[in-house]
């Protein structure tokens, strides 16, 4: 009996070992990640997240690791499903949720991303930038008055990002405000000097405002800030370019 009993003792003695050995090299393969990540090696970091995630794979941080990192590479279906499955092993998991709106965003689902979106503000309603990234999706989706409640609670949390004066007052723009267009555009470019997109915006209110001159200034300082070999001004998925597109 007694050998018995220290052979389970010396038996469950080794599995606690081995766990803590395999807890303490995922978490050096997920630190790995992280800091090639942030060298941006992106490829590398995901190998390191896929050798945690094989170590510990109900830990839901490896598979979020790993689908930041796909998603800087534009592998958009593999951080999905890295985020899905996130989620699936920590429902509450506000920034998986709000990553998988981005995500969403890119790839313009935009009713999975007002949904993804929505889901990480009743986690963590004080986050101006998901309330701004919903309102991109909503305004995309066609829900002109939602968008602009979005980009109003944005505003009211962080009252010092430019892009959301910009989406705001595009879409004021867009539905015949021009001088609440033009407010929210020069406090844009208050905000951020060399917002190119900004001042592009801006040109087309002055020019609808019968400000030509103006509308000539602003658009050549947007070409001269940042253009592409077309000289069209760049954008990003947060920021709605000059039309709106659904």
């Amino acid at each position: 009996m007694r050998t018995s009993l220290a052979r389970m003792t010396l038996v469950m003695a080794l599995c606690c070992a081995a766990s803590s050995v395999f807890a303490d090299d995922a978490f050096n393969f997920n630190q790995s990640g992280n800091a090639k990540s942030t060298k941006g090696d992106y490829e590398g970091a995901i190998a390191d997240y896929g050798r945690a995630i094989e170590l510990k794979p109900t830990v839901a941080q490896g598979y979020y690791n790993r689908g930041n990192a796909k998603n800087h590479i534009g592998d958009f279906e593999g951080a999905l499903a890295d985020y899905n499955k996130a989620i699936e092993l920590k429902p509450d998991f506000a920034p998986a949720y709000y990553n998988r709106g981005l995500v969403k965003n890119e790839m313009r689902n935009w009713a999975g991303a007002i949904a993804d979106l929505t889901k990480a503000i009743e986690l963590n309603p004080k986050d101006p930038e998901a309330y701004d990234y919903r309102g991109v999706a909503k305004a995309h989706n066609g829900d002109i008055d939602g968008a602009m409640a979005d980009f109003k609670k944005a505003i009211e949390f962080n009252p010092n990002d430019a892009v959301v004066y910009s989406n705001r007052g595009n879409m004021k723009r867009l539905h015949g405000d021009l001088d609440g267009a033009l407010a929210d555009l020069t406090k844009a470019i208050e905000l951020k000097p060399d917002y190119a997109l900004a001042y592009r915006n801006r040109s087309l209110v002055k020019k609808a405002k019968g400000d030509l001159k103006g509308a000539h200034a602003d658009l050549q300082k947007a070409l001269a800030l940042v253009s592409d070999v077309h000289g069209t001004v760049k954008s990003n998925s947060r920021s709605l370019s000059e039309t709106n597109s659904q």
